[in-house]
């Protein structure tokens, strides 16, 4: 077994929080961007040390682990920005980048892990925008990069559309077989507002697809903030058979001047995440957009005592209700 999926059984695992929020907040320049302003996955390369800086702010805030900064670092968006034949090299650049941030903060008794972040892309293969070969083929590639850099988990985050999390797996597995390495997985889905996929996909029919594949973690992040994610948490509280993450926003965001605020305050995240791992036996926490490094210092402040005995008590003798 994993490092990783030790940590999982142990104890709660705390994931870092958004990324390009605390891009923002350092304000690049166009000229950080090398041409390519909006793909901030390019920071890995044109400034890594404001990358680096955003690893280490979420180590001392407490977190267990940080996300590469690769959500968007497929052939299907780097395309759009002109440079396909730069997959490899970002992701594997991305991977080492956060892997010697976690290996600097790793201390006996206690490993610090990095999570191959892997984001939707801007297809939806539902909608017949890319054929299913096609964007597994796209996730392969970017996984490899990611196992070459040294990550501790491929991390298959904010999906959207069921076809598009069932290509990503595909992708996924394609690439450990090829590269002889195991590594777990785990996959989050998007919920939005409505308590739904994009596409209408259900949390019960989400699952069911889900669990067919050698995941290790089933999860949620962003779209909502937590209350709005509750009923969702709940369902796979009750019903994954494998440990559940729940890494929501900051609240809904909210339009100002143009600008999408989030206004949970880092507490409210802290007592929301409290309420799932006690009461839905949730494993891993963090954040998604909005939350910064004091969103996951109250986390890790509200949480990380608990233990795998305080979180299974619960657990362990609640009925395994399947309504789907």
């Amino acid at each position: 077994m994993s490092e990783y999926l030790k940590a999982v059984q142990e104890r709660v695992v705390i994931f870092d929080g958004a990324m390009g929020t605390n891009i923002q907040f350092r304000n690049p320049t166009v000229d950080d961007f090398w041409g390519k302003e909006g793909y901030n996955d390019i920071l890995v390369q044109s400034r890594p040390d404001l990358i680096k800086d955003i690893h280490a702010a979420f180590f001392d805030a407490g977190c267990d682990v940080v996300e590469t900064n690769t959500f968007n670092s497929t052939r299907i968006v780097m395309a759009e920005y002109d440079m396909p034949d730069k997959v490899h090299e970002i992701n594997l650049a991305a991977a080492k980048l956060a892997r010697s941030v976690a290996d600097d903060y790793s201390s006996k008794g206690r490993r610090r892990f990095v999570a191959g972040s892997m984001g939707p892309t801007t297809k939806l293969p539902s909608l017949g925008h890319i054929g299913f070969d096609a964007m597994a083929a796209a996730y392969t590639e970017q996984a490899l990069g990611l196992i070459e850099g040294g990550v501790d988990v491929l991390l298959l985050e904010t999906c959207q559309d069921i076809l598009q999390a069932k290509a990503g797996l595909v992708g996924i597995f394609d690439a450990l077989k090829k590269s002889g390495k195991n590594i777990p997985v785990q996959v989050q889905v998007t919920l939005e507002a409505t308590g739904t996929m994009l596409l209408g996909t259900e949390i019960g029919a989400a699952l069911t697809t889900l669990e067919m594949f050698d995941v290790s973690v089933i999860g949620m992040n962003c779209a909502t903030g937590p209350k709005e994610m509750n009923d969702g948490v709940r369902y796979l509280g009750l019903n994954a058979p494998r440990p559940v993450s729940v890494l929501p926003n900051a609240g809904l965001p909210q339009n100002e001047g143009g600008h999408a605020v989030y206004k949970l305050q880092p507490q409210e995240l802290a007592e929301f995440h409290k309420q799932f791992i006690t009461e839905y036996g949730v494993r891993i926490v963090g954040g998604c957009c909005g939350t910064e490094p004091r969103h996951l210092k109250a986390v890790v402040d509200t949480c990380a005592t608990w233990s795998r005995r305080a979180t299974m008590s619960r657990s362990s003798v609640r009925p395994q209700v399947r309504t789907r």
